[in-house]
C-alpha cells in the first residue's frame, strides 16, 4: 500500500481490449474529467481513469504525503486490474507532474507518457496560490477552480456549468487538508533524476521561459514526432521520442480530442503498430 494515503485509490474502466491506457487528472477535477478520452479511445485500448488522494471516491492523505506516494498509489489501482501489463500513462496539471515519478517506479512498464497542461517549473510558485485559496475558501473553491483554467468561451456554456456541478456535488466526499497536502507534495523541489538529460520536442514559448504544454514520450524513436533543432528537459524513456502539440491547460473539457493536433498516425505508434 503506497505510503501516507488511507487505501487504495478510486478508479474507473471503460474499453476491454487493447493496450492498457491510464488517465492521471488535473486539479480542481477527478477521474470523470476523462469521460469524452475514455469514450473514444476505449476503441483500441484498455483505459482506467484515477482519482488522486482527496479527490472524487479515493481516501485521505496523511502528513507527509510525497508524490512518489500518489505515484505508487496510481500504480497499484492500474496493477489491480492489469497485472503485469506495461501502460501508457496520460496526465493533465497535476496528474502530468505525477506521470514522471510513476516512470522512475515502473520504467519498465511505462509504454510512453502524454502529457498536458504542465511544464518545467522548478519554482513552482502556482502551489502557494492554491494553497492560500483552499485554506481560505474550504473545499467549495473547487466549483469557481474549475472554470479558472477553461477558455472565456467554454466558461459560458452550460457544459461547464455541468462538469463544475458535477465536481462540486462530490465535495462530501473529498477532503480538504488532502488536498492541501498534495499541492504541498507538489510544490517540494523535484529530483533532478526526472530530468535527466535532454530531449528533441516542438515546444511552445511562454511568458516565464519555455513551457511544453503537451509532450508525448513513446517508447522507440519516430522522426515525424521529433525536431532536432529544438530540445527540452523532460522525463526521459530509453530510447524516447518526444513530441509538443498544440496548446492548451485544463481543455480536456472543451476539446476532448486526447492530444488535438497531434500527427496523423498518433494512435497507430502508441498501438505499436507504425
Amino acid at each position: 500500500m503506497a505510503d501516507h494515503i488511507d487505501g487504495p485509490l478510486y478508479y474507473e474502466r471503460m474499453g476491454r481490449t487493447g493496450p492498457v491506457m491510464a488517465f492521471v487528472h488535473p486539479n480542481p477535477m477527478d477521474q470523470s474529467c476523462w469521460i469524452f478520452q475514455m469514450a473514444h479511445m476505449s476503441t483500441w485500448f484498455r483505459c482506467i481513469a484515477i482519482d488522486i488522494p482527496g479527490y472524487g471516491r479515493s481516501p485521505k492523505a496523511r502528513d507527509g504525503l510525497t508524490m512518489s506516494d500518489m505515484a505508487e498509489g496510481c500504480w497499484e489501482a492500474i496493477e489491480t486490474e492489469f497485472p503485469e501489463e506495461p501502460a501508457i500513462l496520460v496526465g493533465c496539471s497535476v496528474g502530468s507532474a505525477i506521470l514522471p515519478y510513476m516512470h522512475h517506479a515502473r520504467p519498465s512498464k511505462t509504454k510512453a507518457l502524454i502529457m498536458c497542461g504542465t511544464g518545467y517549473n522548478p519554482g513552482k510558485e502556482f502551489t502557494g496560490h492554491r494553497i492560500k485559496q483552499y485554506t481560505d475558501r474550504g473545499i467549495g473553491y473547487r466549483w469557481d477552480y474549475t472554470f479558472e483554467d477553461l477558455s472565456p468561451a467554454f466558461r459560458q456554456t452550460p457544459l461547464a456549468t455541468y462538469f463544475a456541478d458535477m465536481f462540486a456535488e462530490r465535495n462530501a466526499q473529498a477532503d480538504l487538508e488532502t488536498i492541501v497536502r498534495q499541492f504541498l507534495a507538489l510544490k517540494a523541489p523535484d529530483a533532478a533524476a526526472l530530468y535527466e538529460r535532454e530531449m528533441p520536442v516542438h515546444h511552445s514559448k511562454r511568458q516565464r521561459g519555455w513551457n511544453p504544454q503537451v509532450g508525448i514520450r513513446a517508447e522507440g524513436t519516430n522522426s515525424e514526432l521529433c525536431d532536432a533543432d529544438s530540445s527540452w528537459r523532460g522525463p526521459c524513456l530509453p530510447d524516447g521520442a518526444t513530441v509538443a502539440v498544440r496548446p492548451l491547460h485544463d481543455r480536456v473539457l472543451e476539446r476532448p480530442r486526447l492530444v488535438p493536433g497531434a500527427p496523423p498516425g498518433l494512435t497507430s505508434i502508441l498501438l505499436g503498430s507504425a
